[in-house]
């Protein structure tokens, strides 16, 4: 141990990854932060003599990835993911993720044909559960050529217990028939799974979603499209304030069922039906 050293080699994640752990703990760790892009002059030293130098705004390694190439990248990840991973400085996890101006609005009458209806459900964690709210979000979607839109149309939060709850999906999926091109996506854990086995035993065509990933993960990986501005809201509808204040606020709001269906929505839509709108290569997470 006197001789022995630990090398850890990253791209930052989050505030509390390895890196944030580490540096956390009293052990002395020589940290060494190279951002994609110098967020200051720079001076370091080098092992074989000199030093290598760089001014405030200049790429790390611009024969491979110049600042034009990483403009693009941060187009495509978003701020939020970029702070992270490229410039190794991820925003602390109490601050807001998703900003408002980042939605787009639509007027009700101008409403365009929708390629797909989805209704996404977060289902509270057990049948009998009171304090939780069960969220449906309905999302009309449309692919126009390398641009991928999404309008959130309604929002359905409520306490309820399992039967009504099974109401309200099913005569959400009776309301809609005449749409040919229509989903319904639910949380598979809790109740959603007795949800989802009373629904495909009736016939009914039910996605279930296994989420793999902790709900600030899950919302990182769509803020590409909320801040593309790709989502649009209605000028006026009566959940729009509960629906903007929760998910402005997450991860520091009382509730976040409401954001759970947003992500569950993009995600699954992003997984099976958006078409990218480029192709960038990335250095490799695992190098």
């Amino acid at each position: 141990k006197n001789t022995g050293a630990i090398i850890v080699v990253m791209q930052r994640v989050h505030e509390n990854d390895l890196t944030g752990f580490l540096l956390e703990k009293k052990t002395p760790w020589q940290y060494l932060c190279l951002p994609a892009i110098a967020e200051s002059d720079e001076s370091r030293a080098l092992k074989s003599g000199g030093h290598y130098y760089r001014k405030q705004g200049d790429a790390l390694h611009p024969e491979r990835e110049s600042l034009k190439q990483l403009d693009f990248v941060k187009s495509d990840l978003g701020s939020y993911v970029f702070a992270g991973q490229y410039q190794q400085q991820p925003a602390p996890e109490g601050e807001s993720i998703v900003k408002r101006a980042w939605f787009n609005e639509y007027h009700e009458d101008g409403l365009p044909n929708f390629d797909l209806i989805i209704q996404s459900w977060d289902t509270a964690m057990t049948e009998n559960e009171s304090s939780d709210y069960s969220v449906g979000m309905t999302i009309g979607y449309i692919k126009d050529g390398y641009k991928n839109y999404y309008y959130i149309l309604d929002v359905i939060r409520k306490k309820m217990e399992y039967p009504k709850l099974l109401h309200c999906i099913r005569s959400w999926i009776h309301k809609n028939n005449h749409h040919t091109h229509k989903k319904v996506i639910v949380e598979d854990i809790g109740s959603g799974k007795a949800i989802i086995q009373s629904l495909r035993n009736e016939g009914h065509n039910i996605c279930a979603y296994k989420p793999t990933a902790d709900k600030h993960t899950r919302l990182i990986a769509v803020t590409d499209i909320l801040e593309s501005g790709f989502v649009y809201l209605p000028k006026k509808a009566q959940w729009l304030d509960d629906f903007l204040l929760e998910v402005t606020r997450f991860p520091n709001a009382k509730h976040d069922d409401q954001v759970d269906a947003l992500s569950q929505a993009l995600n699954w839509l992003m997984s099976n039906y958006r078409v990218p709108v480029r192709v960038i290569r990335r250095p490799s997470i695992l190098g």
